[in-house]
C-alpha cells in the first residue's frame, strides 16, 4: 500500500513490529493510556468495512441532507483532556488505515446513490487529519479524487497551524471546507494540550480563505466558567482582527 510505504520512508528508524491484526495490539485490555502518550506509536492497519457511518444527532449538519463521519486515522497528535477519543478507544497509539482506495470507493458510491442529495463527510471525526498531514496527506487524496462529486462536502476540522495543505491547492480547494476549532488562550492553555495558541490557528485560518478554501470556525467547546467568560470578549476583537466577518461561511459552537 502506497500509505504504508511512505510511512515507513519517513519513519525508516523506527522498529518495525508485524502484528497480524491491529485490533491484537490496539484493542488488547489493561493498556496504559498515559504511558503511550508519553511513549507514542504508530499502527499501520488495513479497516474493514464500513468505511462511513452515519453522523450522530447530537452533531451538527449544517444543512446537508445525508451527513456522514469517517476515520483514515484513529486518535490524535492533540491531547485535549475534554476529548472524547480518551474514553472511546482502549489504546492512546494512533492508527493510520492503509487501504485508502475502499474509503474513497465508499464517499463516491454515497454521493452517486444521493445525487440529489447535499452530503457532508466529516473526515476529521476521530483525529486530527491536518495536523497528521506532515506525515502523510490523506486529505490531499480527498482533494485530488472527489473534485467530481459536485454533491459532497468533506470538512477538515483542526486545531493545527500548519499551512503547507492550503498553498499545495491555492484556488483549487475541490469539496473541502477548512473547519477550525478555536478558542480563547487560557481554554487552550488549560484543556488542549500540545495544540497551537489561539492567533497560529487564526492566521492559519486566514491563510486558508486566501487560498480559496471555505472557512467554518467552531467554537466548540464553549466553557462556561467564571474564570473563562470575561476572556471571551478579547477572544472575539483578536478573531475579528485577523478573519474579516465576510470571509467566514459559517459558525458553530458547543458547551
Amino acid at each position: 500500500y502506497p500509505v504504508a510505504e511512505s510511512l515507513l520512508r519517513r519513519f525508516g528508524d523506527c522498529p518495525v513490529i508485524p502484528v497480524r491484526r491491529y485490533r491484537d495490539v490496539f484493542a488488547r485490555p489493561k493498556q496504559d493510556f498515559r504511558f503511550q502518550e508519553d511513549r507514542p506509536a504508530l499502527i499501520l492497519a488495513i479497516k474493514e468495512p464500513p468505511f462511513l457511518y452515519e453522523g450522530p444527532d447530537v452533531c451538527q449538519n449544517f444543512g446537508a441532507d445525508r451527513f456522514f463521519y469517517t476515520g483514515f486515522v484513529q486518535n490524535c497528535l492533540f491531547r485535549c483532556s475534554y476529548c472524547f477519543l480518551r474514553g472511546m478507544y482502549p489504546s492512546s497509539y494512533l492508527t493510520a488505515f492503509v487501504n485508502t482506495d475502499d474509503f474513497l470507493r465508499a464517499i463516491r458510491d454515497i454521493s452517486e446513490s444521493a445525487a440529489d442529495e447535499k452530503v457532508l463527510i466529516a473526515a476529521s471525526y476521530d483525529t486530527d487529519l491536518l495536523a497528521f498531514d506532515p506525515f502523510y496527506s490523506y486529505a490531499d487524496l480527498l482533494i485530488e479524487s472527489l473534485k467530481d462529486c459536485d454533491n459532497v462536502t468533506i470538512e477538515l476540522r483542526t486545531k493545527s497551524a500548519d499551512t503547507r495543505f492550503y498553498s499545495r491547492h491555492k484556488g483549487d480547494p475541490g469539496p473541502v471546507i477548512a473547519a477550525f476549532s478555536i478558542a480563547p488562550d487560557d481554554v487552550i492553555r488549560a484543556y488542549e494540550r500540545k495544540t497551537p495558541p489561539l492567533i497560529e490557528r487564526l492566521n492559519a485560518a486566514r491563510q486558508a480563505v486566501e487560498a480559496g478554501f471555505p472557512l467554518r470556525l467552531c467554537l466548540d467547546p464553549i466553557f462556561p466558567e467564571e474564570r473563562f467568560l470575561p476572556q471571551y470578549d478579547e477572544f472575539f476583537a483578536l478573531l475579528f482582527s485577523v478573519i474579516a466577518p465576510e470571509q467566514i461561511r459559517d459558525m458553530s459552537y458547543g458547551f
